[in-house]
């Protein structure tokens, strides 16, 4: 991935157990734990660019 000098996240992971209860019908994550997780990740993401 050098030559087109992208920014790769190599962690952490969200691993997302049971994930049958953590999505709603329309398949949008219903966690709060793991929207706060996922918010929280990205905004370290966006930071670094």
């Amino acid at each position: 991935m050098t030559p087109f000098n992208c920014n790769l996240v190599q962690g952490p992971e969200v691993l997302i157990g049971s994930n049958f209860e953590e999505f709603g019908d329309d398949g949008r994550l219903t966690s709060e734990r793991y929207i706060k997780t996922l918010t929280t990740l990205m905004e370290r993401l966006k930071s670094r660019t």
